[in-house]
């Protein structure tokens, strides 16, 4: 009986070991398709038209991710602290974002922040226009990605001893002190980890981009556009722009890796 028993252990280990390797194997392939197929001999010309929007991608990820974290992180400790219908409530509409299709997101960003959008209207009076501008992308990426920096620093919040509060005001630490001295630091991986989800999710952003903000070069063209544009000049332009997204995507997962390891 244990030697059956220790067999179909044995067997079951080789059956996830394969599975696993399966499951690699799957994720990994196209990007090693890509390196392979790469356009070696001319890769420098061919990414040249996507070193401006790389750069652009840039801009508009990071300064998104900085008005996630300014806007984000409140409503993340807002909902480590609370609870109730109206909080799962909140929680569901962080996750329509993320699970919407990126057109549909650009088809609501149109009707809420377009030119005849609901707010958009109002602020193209004040002379305010996000529809096919630089802040329009900006919009965009931030609209689809803030969620994930939310419910990563929720999750770190939520994870904060209330002793470590109480000891601060016991020390006579206002709310700001607080914040500053010890929820930040007690929750900096988790928070890390979520602006660099949040950051390459704008990153990769290319349906809401593309429907609210347009394709302008220099202005909306981010780093999938690009690669969306290269296809119609051949397929190594586009993955020579593949590769430029590929790096960054590594790069962004480095920092979000390492947040999380140090949690």
């Amino acid at each position: 009986m244990r030697r059956r028993a220790g067999a179909r252990l044995d067997l079951a280990g080789k059956a996830a070991i394969v599975a696993a390797g399966s499951a690699v194997l799957f994720l990994a392939f196209p990007v090693v398709a890509l390196l392979i197929q790469a356009p070696w001999s001319t890769l420098i010309r061919d990414m040249r038209p996507g070193w401006n929007p790389l750069w652009l991608s840039v801009v508009v990820s990071s300064i998104a991710t900085v008005v996630a974290l300014v806007v984000g992180l409140p409503l993340a400790w807002l909902l480590s602290r609370a609870e109730g219908r109206r909080v799962q409530l909140v929680r569901g509409l962080l996750l329509v974002p993320i699970v919407l299709p990126p057109v549909v997101s650009g088809v609501a960003l149109t009707a809420a922040y377009g030119r005849r959008g609901m707010v958009g209207a109002l602020a193209e009076r004040v002379g305010i226009v996000f529809s096919f501008t630089t802040a329009g992308a900006v919009v965009a990426v931030l609209f689809v990605s803030m969620p994930l920096l939310v419910l990563a620093a929720e999750a770190g919040f939520r994870q904060l001893e209330p002793g470590y509060l109480e000891m601060g005001k016991t020390l006579g630490l206002g709310p700001w002190q607080r914040a500053r001295s010890i929820v930040l630091p007690l929750t900096r991986n988790s928070i890390l980890a979520g602006a660099g989800l949040a950051w390459s999710r704008a990153v990769g952003e290319f349906g809401a981009t593309i429907m609210f903000a347009g394709n302008r070069p220099g202005v909306t063209q981010t780093l999938p556009l690009a690669v969306f544009l290269g296809l119609e000049r051949g397929i190594d332009q586009a993955i020579a722009i593949s590769l430029l997204a590929v790096a960054v995507a590594v790069a962004a997962a480095a920092v979000t890796r390492l947040g999380w390891a140090g949690r």
